[in-house]
């Protein structure tokens, strides 16, 4: 299945969700005052837009939907366990599988999913 990559906008974030969309990788920072950010913007609270990191760096991620007719909830990977690679055309591949305990088990390469 091809995937769908949404951009990360600043001020406007919108996370995957339709079978197959992804986003990110997207860096997380917890902030002082315990909400957190996404690529500078704040969640929790109504302010965006947030330049200077108030906290640590939390990791970065990738949000993406299984890619299965049916599927709806939106999911998250933590790189280290995960390695997300940047390909030449815009397009993600991560490793090693993705298994969405009996929901889905495959890849992600080169923005396209595929069943294991």
């Amino acid at each position: 299945m091809q995937a769908k990559r949404i951009a990360v906008v600043e001020h406007n974030q919108e996370y995957p969700k339709n079978p197959g969309e992804y986003c990110g990788p997207i860096e997380e920072h917890e902030l002082g005052d315990g909400n957190r950010t996404y690529n500078g913007q704040v969640t929790g609270r109504y302010s965006y837009g947030v330049r200077q990191f108030l906290g640590k760096s939390l990791g970065r991620y990738v949000y993406f939907v299984v890619p299965k007719p049916g599927a709806v909830s939106c999911l998250r990977l933590k790189e280290g366990r995960w390695t997300f690679k940047e390909e030449n055309d815009g397009t993600l591949t991560i490793s090693p599988s993705i298994n969405v305990e009996g929901r889905w088990h495959g890849y992600l390469k080169k923005g396209i999913w595929s069943d294991v």
